[in-house]
């Protein structure tokens, strides 16, 4: 798919005035064509478009007569066109994603060699999008960029934007003049993807969500619920999660799962409100990227790895590059059945049905192909800005979410997302090589392709309004990493006298600590326990327990021993009073008496028993004659 698609018609002249037929011809064929095209983007984001071109004729009985020019956008306007005889009015044709523009040239330029020029010029209010802090830009490449012996491209921007933070592919040339920055792209560079631009160090979303839990039974339970988590490319900041969890964990897929105590035949609503800081590059996340054996190249009832039609199509394929064209190029996106409902096709499904595709069979024939051609791959669920929903579809219907998938790179040991929806419906901007700051992750399918479920579709009967809101944020959020120490062993000890105890450690701020190690040290005890304690991440409203175990280095002296704990490369300490071994002297001495004493009265007491045992043994053994 692309973001421009030409026609020409062209009409064959015989004897030099009849007019035989029209047909459709490619510049290439008929023409050599070479085109420039200027975008101008404003302060507000307006983007004014010119497409300056050149149609030369190759053959002496054919020549131009109409042109159309089909462009990836839906909010097109003040749409205008001129040749060398003057100004043209276009015809406008949209589309669910399409906007086409067409018209009759003006002047005939009829006979070999001889030259027609004109223009086209809009503005288009789809190239530029402002999400928060974050301008992008997206030129996608033409279809028929081949047909032209030169294709131009300049991109003016404010000087306000400053230089991208990522730009693909890299401009030829960079000037900068009079308040704009232009760069300058050549047909060598748009071979293979269009342009993309970012503009802005980082982007930041606001967001609230709520949960309805329900327990008609009559036992309570605990439920678990799926918080967004922090990846490669975004860190949550919670500042309130009410009613507070019983715990947060991590499972497989590094999802987060808060737990809550639902009481018997009641409901529990559940907020939790925070920020999210996404990246364009990937973040060194410990235990994200660390690959279980062979965990995410499994058949799951979606994902059909085994069936033998797909493992055909994935051996052609080998690649993901090639697998994210080959779904982008052959699936196209069915805007009825976000309306209607749907239900989820899976791989063969997509395939079977290429027209009935939404968001899921885009993602699930990705991740089937991927995980049959070895390489592993898994479903991304969450939250998708978008500006168009033409253009950029959420297919979800729980409030608005999207799905995408994400592919394991073996080179460089990382996850990297993709979005074949998006690839798609927008005519070829290039969601492969280069992602965005606008998918916000809710929950990772992996292990399973349904569960666990994300926020919008915890519902309960009679929940009214929206389950999510998500907006950029103005400004940076404050990141709290609180930390609260708590050691599990008493003031005093005893010296001679091994104790056990655990170090509790909650994270009371509002991010995880990531790759945390608790670590011991003292200087007046013996630590018969591990000294460093690796902990994958400490997540917020968590309470985690390591053990310890010591002993006095000194048994002859009273001392105040400090025990110092490092976590998050955080230093506490707590003071121990120790007793010398010969402070329990006259407990041991009493202990001792008493011991002494108990066990002479216990030696006497036996020696009478036996005396009066062997006097009565004496008696009995008396004679009747000699008793008398």
């Amino acid at each position: 798919m692309s973001f421009f698609r030409r026609t020409v018609a062209a009409t064959a002249v015989l004897a030099a005035v009849l007019l035989l037929n029209t047909q459709d011809a490619r510049a290439a064929g008929e023409f050599e064509a070479h085109s420039k095209s200027i975008y101008k983007v404003s302060l507000e984001g307006k983007t004014t478009v010119t497409h300056e071109l050149t149609l030369t004729n190759k053959r002496a009985n054919v020549y131009a007569t109409d042109y159309a020019l089909s462009i990836g956008s839906t909010r097109i306007k003040n749409v205008w066109a001129k040749d060398a005889v003057g100004f043209i009015n276009p015809n406008v044709r949209t589309t669910s994603n399409t906007t086409t523009l067409s018209f009759s040239f003006n002047e005939k330029a009829a006979g070999l060699g001889q030259t027609l020029s004109f223009s086209i010029g809009y503005e288009d209010e789809d190239v530029a999008q402002q999400v928060g802090r974050i301008w992008e830009i997206n030129i996608p490449r033409p279809e028929d960029i081949n047909e032209f012996s030169t294709y131009l491209v300049q991109l003016s921007v404010p000087a306000e934007f400053k230089d991208p933070v990522q730009m693909t592919p890299q401009p030829k040339e960079r000037s900068e003049q009079e308040g704009t920055i232009t760069f300058e792209f050549t047909k060598d560079a748009l071979q293979k993807r269009g342009i993309t631009a970012i503009f802005g160090e980082k982007q930041v979303l606001s967001f609230n969500l709520r949960y309805s839990l329900e327990n008609p039974g009559p036992i309570g339970k605990v439920v678990k619920i799926a918080l967004p988590p922090d990846t490669p490319y975004q860190k949550v900041l919670y500042d309130s999660i009410t009613p507070e969890p019983l715990k947060i964990q991590i499972d497989d897929d590094g999802n987060w799962l808060a737990s809550f105590k639902v009481d018997a035949g009641q409901a529990l609503q559940i907020r939790a409100a925070g920020f999210a800081i996404l990246y364009l590059t990937p973040q060194v996340l410990a235990g994200y990227n660390t690959l279980p054996a062979n965990e995410y190249l499994d058949q799951e009832i979606p994902w059909q790895v085994e069936d033998p039609g797909i493992q055909e199509l994935a051996a052609k394929l080998k690649t993901p590059e090639n697998i994210y064209n080959y779904v982008v190029e052959n699936l196209s996106y069915n805007y009825d059945r976000i309306q209607a409902g749907n239900t989820r096709l899976g791989a063969k499904g997509a395939l079977a049905y290429p027209d009935q595709a939404i968001c899921m069979e885009f993602t699930d024939l990705f991740v089937t192909l991927a995980r049959a051609a070895g390489i592993p791959a898994r479903e991304l669920n969450g939250f998708a800005y978008t500006q168009n929903v033409n253009l950029r579809p959420l297919s979800l219907r729980q409030d608005i979410l999207h799905a995408w998938p994400e592919y394991y790179d073996n080179v460089r040991k990382i996850w990297i997302p993709v979005d074949p929806t998006w690839g798609n419906t927008t005519l070829g901007i290039d969601y492969f090589s280069r992602f965005d700051l606008n998918h916000f992750v809710f929950v990772i399918h992996g292990s399973n392709p349904q569960t666990p479920y994300p926020a919008g579709f915890y519902k309960i009967s009679g929940s009214q309004g929206k389950d999510i809101t998500v907006t950029p944020a103005p400004e940076d959020p404050e990141i709290r990493t609180e930390l609260e120490v708590r050691v599990g062993l008493p003031q005093e000890m005893r010296a001679g006298f091994a104790r056990s105890g655990t170090i509790s450690i909650t994270n009371t701020g509002n991010v995880a600590a990531h790759d945390t190690q608790v670590t011991f040290w003292s200087d007046g005890f013996d630590i018969l326990s591990p000294t460093q304690n690796p902990l994958q991440a400490m997540l917020p409203y968590t309470t985690y327990e390591v053990p310890i175990r010591v002993t006095s280095k000194n048994l002859l002296r009273k001392s105040e021993a400090t025990l110092q704990i490092q976590v998050a490369g955080k230093t506490y300490a707590t003071k121990i009073t120790v007793k010398p071994i010969y402070a329990q002297a006259p407990e041991y001495a009493l202990a001792v008496g008493m011991g002494t004493a108990l066990a002479a009265t216990s030696t006497r007491a036996r020696g009478l028993l036996l005396s009066l045992r062997k006097r009565r043994g004496a008696l009995r053994g008396q004679s009747p004659k000699s008793s008398e």
